[in-house]
């Protein structure tokens, strides 16, 4: 399709985005904890590095977003737009922090558009002898032995690799790679 000054492909995504956030779930907020959006749909996935950590009935540690009582997602889109992106590249954006998939390096479920924050250090901590405390020589990070909490699950690295998917988020990774420019959030370190 050739539209040369965008007056169909525009109408077009901006009912998609609209089509879109009308779904169950779908609806986007900002965590009050860590102030990152998400989606209702994938909260008691994702993991909040800010969150009271607690345990389940069934053994299962717990950090979830706390969604924010204020926030309003046609601000945020209107403030995209001011931003000078398309409709085409709003949508993308959205429906990156909607859809989920989950690595099977890190155990994680993640956003679509964190598909490159797999963290890690690239060197391994060194302990002193009968310490459970260490420290990671290429960021002076503080590394535990044995870590029981949630914590040792959230760490952040000071780099990142792309989350390696299962073959049942196959078909998600293949439409994230194809508008990966559109959908992806920069990596912000540790």
């Amino acid at each position: 399709l050739h539209d040369r000054r965008d007056r169909l492909l525009s109408k077009l995504y901006m009912k998609k985005l609209e089509s879109l956030l009308t779904q169950e779930g779908h609806q986007i907020t900002r965590c009050s904890l860590c102030g990152r959006l998400f989606a209702l749909k994938g909260v008691d996935r994702l993991v909040c590095p800010s969150a009271k950590i607690f345990i389940d009935f069934r053994g299962k540690v717990l950090a979830e977003h706390v969604p924010s009582a204020g926030f309003d997602i046609n601000k945020h889109i209107l403030g995209l737009r001011a931003k000078k992106l398309s409709w085409r590249e709003v949508y993308w954006k959205v429906w990156g922090l909607i859809e989920t998939m989950h690595c099977v390096v890190c155990d994680q479920s993640f956003q679509c558009s964190e598909l490159g924050h797999c963290s890690y250090c690239p060197s391994p901590p060194s302990f002193s002898v009968g310490q459970n405390r260490g420290v990671y020589a290429c960021c002076g990070a503080q590394a535990i032995r044995f870590d029981s909490s949630a914590g040792g699950r959230q760490r952040r690295g000071c780099c990142a690799r792309d989350h390696a998917v299962s073959d049942g988020d196959a078909e998600t990774l293949s439409c994230v790679a194809k508008r990966r420019q559109l959908v992806c959030l920069p990596f912000g370190g540790a």
